[in-house]
């Protein structure tokens, strides 16, 4: 299973499970340019509350796998989304 083999360094790049400063490391990027507004952190602006609801969300998800990948100059450098996981299919729907 992916997570059992967490953490995972490739080149200067480390890549581990999502927590919930991630969220918020992630709500604090500049936005992303026309056409690409789409990327933008849907909870940016939003309260801490709103963002602790976000994480129950996204930590209870048994079809979710959220990976953080840091870089040695960045805290988050990148956030990845397995979504849609069918666990005995072994097949991810959506990334």
């Amino acid at each position: 299973m992916l997570i059992d083999k967490l953490p995972i360094d490739i080149d200067d790049f480390h890549i581990r499970k999502m927590n919930r400063e991630d969220i918020d490391l992630r709500a604090n990027w500049p936005n992303y340019p026309s056409p690409y507004e789409m990327f933008d952190a849907s909870y940016k602006n939003r309260p801490l509350e709103e963002r602790d609801e976000r994480w129950k969300k996204i930590k209870n998800n048994e079809k979710l796998i959220c990976l953080a990948i840091e870089h040695p100059h960045e805290k988050l450098v990148g956030i990845y989304y397995l979504a849609e996981i069918n666990w005995e299919e072994k097949t991810v729907n959506n990334m």
